[in-house]
């Protein structure tokens, strides 16, 4: 399937629950083009520190080595990336090009 196929637009959708229900299918639409693990469960909130790009880390828990990341949602404008050091089975490593920014990143 192609996502381009099936769009999501929110004019769509004037009930909430049908959109909550609606975007639920079209994320599982997403995690079958992606042939990956991809959950809600694996968002990630965190502060980022308080001098731009320096790494942090984020503890996934996820058991295996990630490959993957989004930038779902950020309180700052901003650029997040990998950081210098290799992910392992309990972490991911980051940087953010904004000081004190909240960040939810989805990690698979």
């Amino acid at each position: 399937m192609d996502l381009r196929d099936k769009p999501f637009r929110l004019v769509d959708h004037p009930d909430i629950a049908e959109v909550a229900g609606d975007l639920d299918t079209y994320l599982d639409d997403a995690k079958d083009v992606l042939n990956s693990k991809i959950s809600s469960d694996t968002v990630y909130s965190t502060l980022t520190p308080d001098i731009a790009d320096v790494e942090f880390q984020i503890i996934h828990g996820l058991g295996r080595i990630p490959t993957k990341y989004i930038l779902v949602g950020t309180d700052k404008a901003g650029q997040l990336y990998k950081g210098p050091r290799a992910w392992d089975t309990s972490a991911a490593f980051f940087k953010f090009s904004s000081a004190f920014a909240n960040v939810e990143v989805l990690i698979w």
